[in-house]
C-alpha cells in the first residue's frame, strides 16, 4: 500500500487520490486529458499533475508544510467507506457482520 496510487471514496463523494502517505483532491482536468490534484489540507501547496489514467505521476509543485497523515488513518477511511457503501447497498445485512468481514479481508492481505 505505501508505493501504490490509488484511489478511494472521500466522505462526502468525492474521489481522492492517495499517494504514499498523502491523499490528493481532484482540481481539474486538462484539455489534454492530464489531472491536477492537490493536497487535501487547505493550507498545504503540493500538487501533482498525474496522467489520465491516474497511475504516473508527471509534475509536482509546491511544497508540504505540515505534519504527514499516518498511514492508519488512510486505512481507516478506507475501511470507513467501503462498510457505508456496503450497508446502502445490502440493507439487510447487519452493521457489525460488514465490519467484521471487512476487518478480516484487511487483515489477511496485510499478512500475505
Amino acid at each position: 500500500m505505501e508505493n501504490e496510487i490509488f484511489i478511494i471514496s472521500s466522505e462526502r463523494g468525492s474521489n481522492l487520490l492517495v499517494e504514499k502517505k498523502h491523499k490528493f483532491r481532484h482540481i481539474r482536468q486538462r484539455a489534454d486529458g492530464n489531472n491536477r490534484w492537490r493536497y487535501c489540507k487547505k493550507q498545504c501547496t503540493f500538487t501533482v499533475l498525474m496522467k489520465s489514467d491516474n497511475k504516473i505521476m508527471i509534475e509536482i509543485a509546491g511544497e508540504h508544510n505540515h505534519l504527514v497523515d499516518f498511514i492508519q488513518k488512510i486505512k481507516r477511511q478506507v475501511l470507513r467507506e467501503y462498510c457505508k457503501r456496503k450497508a446502502t447497498i445490502s440493507i439487510a445485512t447487519r452493521p457489525i457482520k460488514i465490519i467484521r468481514s471487512q476487518l478480516m479481508n484487511s487483515v489477511s492481505t496485510e499478512l500475505e
